[in-house]
């Protein structure tokens, strides 16, 4: 079977410490997982989209979700993020890899667009518009297959397993890779969905944040 060009991966697993059952909480009758699925379809509709998850018979809904909007699901390692990944394209023939987590859900879609373009236009080993100067929770990652399938052959700590950007980010002279500031009109946010003071604020001004991209 012939790779396909790229596809967007939604990592996600319901035990998360700081919020428990964070995917499947609701900001006006949708669920978070719901929520993401929908900003990432606005990059491009073109772009199938996977939810990663895990093999823990605690994502049961995780999966409901997943059948109820007709998303395909991959389930792979728990902890071990990169296996994750790995296996998965094991499986499925992409050349490229665009990783979203449900903790990021105002990604900007302009600057994702831009960077999924030069990704493959240049053929880089990694691209990130996580800036230390935009919002926190705007940006993406993308990562080629060869990178991964890399990574995997690598000693590396459980942190970068878990992480799987920093390998790169801890060796950066190995790679091809491209970072770009991801422009927004509201500047230096924190957007991101770490925890229940995250929740409150991203639930009060959903409509507001989402309308700002």
């Amino acid at each position: 079977m012939p790779e396909k060009k790229i596809v967007i991966c939604l990592q996600v697993r319901i035990g998360s410490k700081r919020m428990f059952q964070k995917a499947l909480q609701k900001i006006n009758e949708k669920t978070i997982l719901e929520l993401c699925i929908e900003r990432l379809k606005k990059i491009d509709d073109k772009i199938k989209i996977f939810v990663l998850t895990t093999k823990s018979p605690k994502e049961r809904g995780i999966i409901k979700v997943c059948l109820k909007n007709q998303i395909p699901f991959f389930r792979g390692s728990y902890n071990n993020v990169l296996k994750r990944y790995n296996d998965f394209l094991k499986i499925y023939k992409f050349h490229n890899v665009i990783r979203a987590t449900c903790d990021n859900l105002f990604i900007n879609i302009k600057s994702a667009r831009l960077l999924i373009e030069n990704h493959q236009k240049y053929k880089y080993d990694y691209s990130s518009n996580h800036h230390k100067n935009s919002s926190i929770g705007a940006g993406i990652d993308i990562f080629s297959k060869k990178t991964i399938k890399l990574i995997s052959t690598k000693k590396i700590s459980n942190q970068e397993k878990e992480h799987i950007n920093l390998y790169i980010l801890n060796n950066l002279s190995k790679f091809k890779c491209n970072f770009v500031k991801a422009k927004s009109k509201v500047a230096r946010k924190r957007l991101t969905l770490d925890n229940l003071k995250d929740y409150g604020i991203i639930k009060r001004n959903y409509n507001f944040f989402k309308n700002k991209y």
